[in-house]
């Protein structure tokens, strides 16, 4: 999801992260779902369980260089981390436009999807 399809795509994530295998965030993503996963805590089972079953997913944030939502998908990025769970990062040298949807685009077909 781009935009905020982004920020809909980390909801799924981390609300429904059975749903699909593959989660591009792109140019936004909804940080405050840290509150979801108990950051700091990971307290009560269900929440572990979910969590560690997002390592086997394919996770990509990527952003522009000059976008607005760039900042989101790094906090996203950094909760990610925190919870152990694996991700692949691009930033392309756009704004939040097109010019940044297309080359994500094409990174992401030639490396993420089908590799």
């Amino acid at each position: 999801g781009l935009s905020m399809g982004g920020a809909t795509t980390s909801n799924f994530l981390m609300y429904h992260g059975d749903l699909f295998s593959h989660y591009g965030i792109w140019s936004y993503a909804n940080v405050d779902i840290a509150n979801l996963c108990n950051v700091t805590g990971l307290a009560d089972e269900k929440n572990q369980a979910a969590v560690q079953a997002l390592g086997d997913k394919k996770i990509m944030l990527a952003y522009g260089s000059w976008d607005f939502g760039m900042e989101s998908c790094r906090q996203f990025g950094e909760i990610l981390r925190k919870l152990g769970v694996p991700y692949r990062e691009l930033e392309v040298p756009a704004a939040h436009d097109w010019e940044n949807w297309q080359l994500t685009y094409a990174w992401a077909a030639k490396n993420f999807f089908w590799k």
